[in-house]
């Protein structure tokens, strides 16, 4: 379980911020960062009411209609007062939705206490709804990975083992055969809700290492349907060494699974023997999860077949 108010803080330039929600600045500087470290946001409509208990001042702060014309209802020094209150708390940002402008008390203390501002004509529902996923990618655990992550027949399979196993060399043929490449060598895993999500290093995005060959650029070779930004880890495949290969279970009765960032992943055990096409190994394993995942067994169905069904 993830703790939404335990997670490390993250700085962010404020248009980048802006242009991903789909936010206008209206007061601060572009050039300017803020801070986040909950993908929770806040109504300060308690807080602006007198309820000051349980207030979540580090959470980016969301008017709508009904902060809004709660504040018009008060007096002039009310308000004031009432505002000053919740900026002095040095709050992250505050966003009015519904194309509400702020008004020259607020444009005084957002500069007075360094408060960004910023808004847009969405409705506070939706607009709640895109700046929370937004922090939750922002904000999500993430570990990397020694591996190589491809979507293979719309499926995310992180492909890992020993160095010299041949996992780029596997890649590159799946590529041939159609198949795209989101990271190679190292994966960098987000987990973001009950899904672990895997992109590259921005460094090495679309590049790959092959022994003898060296460098590659997959979305210049192959083109930009041959690479993908980001997919969701579903498989797992292990490339082991060929004296692994009695430990394999043969039926594949077994169900093997992998932790990332505490979500379970199936996984497939292959071993690497001269002659064995790993790359079709890897499509089959693809097309077998997905066909148990529609509840088809080819084990079942042979133990059926050869009489082991257990009695009702």
């Amino acid at each position: 379980m993830i703790n939404f108010e335990d997670l490390d803080p993250v700085e962010v330039n404020l248009k980048e911020f802006a242009e991903k929600c789909g936010l206008e600045l209206i007061s601060g500087d572009e050039n300017d960062t803020v801070t986040f470290d909950s993908v929770l946001i806040n109504r300060p409509g308690l807080y602006l009411a007198g309820f000051k208990e349980y207030f979540g001042h580090f959470r980016i702060q969301l008017i709508g209609n009904a902060e809004h014309f709660y504040l018009e209802s008060l007096s002039y020094e009310e308000r004031k007062e009432k505002l000053e209150n919740l900026f002095s708390l040095h709050i992250p940002c505050i966003i009015y939705s519904r194309g509400i402008i702020p008004s020259d008390i607020e444009l005084e203390l957002a500069k007075k206490y360094r408060v960004p501002i910023l808004g847009s004509s969405a409705t506070t529902t939706f607009l709640s709804n895109v700046v929370a996923n937004y922090l939750e990618e922002l904000l999500a655990p993430m570990k990397t990975i020694h591996g190589t992550l491809m979507d293979v027949a719309g499926v995310g399979v992180l492909i890992t083992g020993k160095s010299g196993m041949g996992k780029s060399e596997a890649a590159l043929e799946l590529i041939q055969r159609g198949h795209r490449l989101i990271s190679d060598d190292i994966v960098i895993a987000k987990r973001i809700s009950d899904k672990v999500f895997g992109t590259a290093p921005e460094k090495t995005k679309y590049l790959m290492e092959i022994r003898g060959l060296g460098i590659i650029d997959v979305a210049t070779m192959f083109g930009a349907g041959s690479v993908l930004d980001k997919e969701e880890i579903m498989l797992i495949v292990e490339l082991k060494d060929n004296k692994n290969i009695l430990d394999c279970d043969r039926f594949g009765s077994k169900i093997e699974t992998q932790s990332i960032l505490d979500v379970l992943v199936p996984k497939y055990s292959i071993p690497v023997i001269a002659g064995r096409n790993i790359a079709i190994l890897i499509e089959v394993a693809v097309r077998n999860f997905r066909l148990k995942n529609m509840g088809q067994d080819a084990t079942q169905t042979l133990m059926k077949r050869v009489g082991f069904e257990k009695d009702e």
